[in-house]
C-alpha cells in the first residue's frame, strides 16, 4: 500500500518546525487511514511539501506544476499552536484526491473540472469527520444536500454567464468565484450537493472518482458546458 508522508519546505524556526511535524504526523496518518478505508489509497507514495506563508493564513492546500501535494501553514497558526487537526486532514484529503482523479486520464472540460472539485471537497469533509476532531466545519457534505437553493442559484448564474458570450474559461472562473450562502465556490457546492445525493443512494466516493461525471450523476446540468 502506498505511503503518505510528509516533508518541511524552507526555514523554519525550531519551535514551529517541531510543532508542525508533531501535526503533520497526526495528520498523514489520518489522511491514509481514511483513504484506505474508502479505497482510496493513491497508487503510488505520496510526499506532502509543507510550507510556511503569510502571518495570518489559515491552512490550505494546492498541487504544484508536479501534481505533488503542497499545504501551507500560516506563521500566527504555528505561534499560537492553532492548527486543527480535522481542518488540516481535510486539506490533505481534498488534494490527494485530485491527484487520484488526474490519473484516471479523463479529458478536462469545464463540467468535468466543477466534478472535480465537488469530489475533493466531499472527500475532505468525509475525512474530516473520520477523525472526530473538533471542527466547525464537521458535517458539512450533509448540510449541503439538504441546501434547497443551490441548483437554482448555479443554472440561473450560469445561464445569465452564457447569455453574455463569454468564453467556457470565463464563465468557469466566475462560477468558482461566486460564493453560495454555504460559504463555498457555487460550482463546487452544486457538485457536492449531487454527490452527496448519490452518496446517501449507496454509491462509494471509489466508484464515482474514476468516471466522466455523466456516468455519476448524469447530465444533470441540462446545460451545454
Amino acid at each position: 500500500m502506498a505511503a503518505i508522508s510528509f516533508e518541511l519546505g524552507g526555514e523554519w524556526p525550531r519551535s514551529h518546525r517541531r510543532y508542525a511535524t508533531d501535526h503533520m504526523q497526526r495528520v498523514s496518518e489520518a489522511a491514509q487511514d481514511f483513504l484506505e478505508s474508502e479505497s482510496l489509497a493513491p497508487v503510488t507514495d505520496k510526499i506532502i511539501s509543507v510550507l510556511r506563508a503569510g502571518r495570518y493564513s489559515p491552512d490550505w492546500g494546492y498541487l504544484d506544476d508536479d501534481d505533488e501535494v503542497v499545504v501551507v501553514f500560516g506563521n500566527d497558526m504555528l505561534a499560537h499552536r492553532s492548527l486543527n487537526f480535522a481542518r488540516s486532514t481535510a486539506v490533505v484529503v481534498h488534494e490527494i484526491s485530485h491527484v487520484i482523479r488526474a490519473s484516471k486520464n479523463i479529458p478536462t472540460t469545464l463540467a468535468e473540472h466543477w466534478f472535480d472539485e465537488g469530489l475533493a471537497y466531499v472527500a475532505g469533509y468525509r475525512g474530516a469527520d473520520y477523525t472526530g476532531g473538533q471542527w466547525n466545519q464537521r458535517g458539512r457534505v450533509a448540510k449541503i444536500i439538504e441546501h434547497p437553493r443551490i441548483r437554482t442559484e448555479f443554472v440561473r448564474a450560469f445561464n445569465m454567464l452564457a447569455a453574455r458570450g463569454l468564453d467556457t474559461d470565463v464563465i468557469e472562473e466566475e462560477l468558482m468565484d461566486k460564493r453560495t450562502c454555504c460559504g463555498l465556490p457555487l460550482a463546487a457546492a452544486y457538485n457536492i450537493q449531487m454527490i452527496g445525493k448519490k452518496l446517501l443512494e449507496g454509491q462509494r466516493l471509489v466508484d464515482m472518482i474514476g468516471l466522466p461525471y455523466q456516468e455519476v450523476i448524469g447530465d444533470v446540468y441540462g446545460l451545454n458546458i
